[in-house]
């Protein structure tokens, strides 16, 4: 018996002396602003070479311990977190053809683009890119309908299958909020503006970008309170890399001329394909789908009272600022890589494009609503749906023969 005590004594000892070493090592990880070993999220690194861990790539920062209360914590992580898009001229994603010019459901075809569509980032817009390479890509191919395109509000994309396409567009996480407030409360619904009624609005959406686009990739929670552990911190990186590591794009709303011009030199879109005209303007009207009725879109403002909290309280624990600053490092990345002058002529041919397609085609473009706020049921036969690539057969057709003879562009 004595002898068995013993030797559950020095079980004990060993399994004590174990923990405190591993709990040890990661204690000086996490001091030193690393991630725990778990983290194995891959990224590509600066120069394009093979990917690396996390943790890996984490350990060539210089030591910066996690700060638990600042807004700004997750900064030395961006350049970690952030990558280079890569290129390829693949479209597998476009094998199977649509039932319709876009997917109102998923049915049966789960392949093709996704368009992560997030409200109040230029959502239309982008949507009409998305059906307008789906048709461009088709025609390349000699495809009698457009590839499958799915870009509809919500979550479909949890469901894609290989071979897919996947991209979103994000925007300045307040400018969103703000102009999702605007849009539904004050255009839409006819209620004045009340600073504290904006500011509980901020307050709800926080991180709302970020839940939004990462729906099925929650393998951690979401950052809740910084106060309670660094883990949540750690975890909330792991994620937004695992974000990154998915997606083929992630465009900017601030920057959506550089984003289309990139992920068309990327993977080798037709010019037609990514110059639309726009859908929405501040003094216009929205796609009169609300109750079959025509509201017209009110401008974004503040006050001070707004201003002071966006300023402050509002990016305490808002993952949605992290996302973005990653978004505009990794375009950022590969406009480098793709070389900044050849991505600026091209930017410069693309607006020049664009002015050429809003000269021909603007007034031929017919808007679910009038510049009278009358709903026009004729923009069917002008619009893919609502108000998203209105004028688009006419834009592609101009922008086909224009770039015949690159001299007219």
């Amino acid at each position: 018996m004595i002898l068995l005590s013993k030797r559950r004594i020095g079980w004990i000892v060993i399994v004590v002396v174990m923990t405190i070493v591993i709990a040890g090592v990661r204690i000086s990880l996490i001091g030193n602003g690393f991630p725990p070993p778990a983290m194995e999220s891959f990224i590509p690194s600066d120069t394009g070479s093979p990917q690396q861990s996390f943790a890996m790539l984490s350990s060539t920062l210089p030591p910066s311990p996690l700060k638990r209360n600042r807004k700004d914590w997750w900064e030395p992580y961006v350049d970690v977190i952030s990558v280079i898009y890569q290129p390829s001229n693949q479209t597998k994603w476009c094998e199977q053809i649509a039932t319709s010019a876009h997917q109102k459901k998923t049915n049966n075809i789960l392949t093709g683009m996704y368009l992560v569509k997030m409200p109040k980032t230029a959502s239309s817009t982008s949507a009409a890119v998305a059906l307008q390479i789906a048709e461009s890509i088709a025609l390349r191919k000699g495809l009698t309908k457009p590839c499958p395109t799915h870009v509809r509000h919500g979550s479909s994309y949890k469901s894609r299958q290989d071979p897919s396409f996947l991209w979103t567009v994000v925007r300045q996480p307040h400018k969103r909020d703000i102009s999702e407030y605007f849009h539904f409360e004050i255009s839409r619904r006819g209620e004045k503006y009340d600073s504290k009624d904006l500011i509980r609005h901020l307050e709800e959406k926080k991180n709302n970008q970020f839940k939004y686009i990462s729906q099925g990739m929650e393998s951690y929670p979401l950052l809740v309170n910084t106060s309670q552990s660094t883990n949540k911190q750690l975890h909330a990186l792991e994620r937004l890399s695992s974000v990154f590591q998915t997606y083929d794009f992630i465009a900017v709303t601030e920057r959506m001329e550089e984003s289309l011009v990139v992920m068309k030199l990327l993977h080798q879109f037709p010019d037609e394909s990514i110059v639309v005209l726009n859908s929405k303007t501040s003094g216009g009207f929205d796609d009169g789908k609300y109750k079959q009725t025509c509201y017209k879109i009110q401008k974004s403002y503040t006050t001070e009272e707004v201003d002071h909290y966006i300023a402050k309280d509002y990016q305490k624990d808002n993952l949605d600022f992290l996302l973005y600053t990653v978004a505009n490092r990794s375009l950022d990345k590969t406009i480098e890589f793709l070389g900044q002058e050849r991505v600026k002529k091209e930017v410069t041919r693309h607006r020049k494009l664009h002015q050429l397609a809003e000269d021909l085609c603007l007034k031929k473009a017919v808007y679910p609503c009038t510049k009278h706020g009358k709903p026009n049921r004729k923009s069917a036969q002008s619009c893919y749906f609502g108000d998203v690539g209105c004028g688009h057969k006419c834009v592609m057709d101009v922008i086909r023969n224009a770039t015949k003879d690159e001299t007219n562009v």
